[in-house]
């Protein structure tokens, strides 16, 4: 099962990050990653293919970096639900 959630802003996708956080201690099978401006794009892609997550929050413009810049990085992920 995974799930990405589009924020129109890095502020929106922290706060959600800090929530989803909260519920995600008392299911500790489900993980999440928090993609957003500011950060390296290399070290979010490593980031990606090494630990994986069933829930990923990001930007538009950091979602748009990430799958335009992936060249010689495996990216693979099934998503069943969409939010933005």
């Amino acid at each position: 099962m995974g799930a990405l959630i589009i924020a129109p802003t890095r502020e929106l996708a922290i706060q959600i990050s800090e929530v989803l956080n909260k519920f995600l201690e008392r299911i500790p099978s489900l993980t999440y990653l928090l993609f957003i401006g500011g950060t390296s794009i290399n070290e979010d892609l490593e980031k990606f293919n090494s630990q994986g997550a069933n829930i990923v929050i990001a930007t538009p413009g950091r979602l748009e970096d990430l799958m335009l810049k992936r060249e010689g990085v495996k990216v693979t992920a099934s998503m069943k639900y969409l939010v933005s």
